[in-house]
């Protein structure tokens, strides 16, 4: 299993009533996993020592929000210049959520271009470059990972019910939920919303975690 799996192979076939050696189920967990990732908009959810994140700068920016959940330590903050700033040049804020946002008074320094104009030259809004560095150990210790498992429940239960769903209906169309012969008919079952496997209504149990800015 890999580390950024949210369950583990005996934990879906137990859901599934099937053997933990079923050869589809790595594929199906990891599959699972990563699209449960990219739903909630996070560079990683599992536990990450030393994870490397590089961060575009904001005109007026005063807080630098790091897209890893439950940040442990930070270990640098490195400005486009090449500047490495100490832990008493910027403040970290914890949110309820378990985001994590640095706060810097002065700002922190706009990535972005300069476009030329005739009277004076204007910031590019829009061309901001993923160039400031902060390097920090953060994430939820997963089923699959060694240690106390800190990964919240609803987030490995999304992902067992899809798992679930993509075991039960491999080969069949996701939308379709029951077809008939004599007077051919058909009946859809409510759109996936999490990459073609997972309703709406279930995804809402993860809503939360969701980060709505890159």
């Amino acid at each position: 299993m890999a580390d950024s799996d949210l369950t583990t192979a005996a934990t879906a076939a137990d859901v599934l009533g099937v053997s933990a050696a079923d050869p589809k189920l790595p594929r199906l967990i990891g599959a699972a996993s990563e699209s449960i990732r990219r739903f909630i908009n996070r560079p990683r959810l599992h536990f990450t020592a030393g994870f490397v994140e590089r961060l575009p700068g904001y005109l007026q920016q005063v807080r630098l929000r790091l897209g890893v959940l439950q940040v442990t330590a930070i270990a640098s903050v490195v400005l486009p210049d090449g500047t490495s700033l100490t832990a008493d040049e910027y403040v970290r804020e914890d949110d309820d959520d378990g985001g994590v946002a640095l706060y810097r008074a002065r700002g922190w320094p706009w990535t972005g271009l300069i476009r030329p104009g005739v009277l004076y030259d204007a910031p590019a809004v829009g061309t901001e470059a993923k160039t400031i560095v902060v390097t920090y150990s953060g994430g939820w210790v997963t089923p699959a990972q060694a240690g106390t498992r800190t990964l919240p429940f609803d987030i490995e239960e999304v992902c067992l019910q899809a798992v679930s769903a993509m075991y039960r209906r491999q080969g069949i169309d996701p939308l379709v939920a029951s077809e008939s012969l004599g007077d051919y008919s058909v009946s859809m079952r409510e759109a996936p919303a999490l990459d073609g496997l997972v309703p709406a209504s279930v995804l809402a149990q993860i809503s939360s975690y969701r980060r709505l800015l890159p």
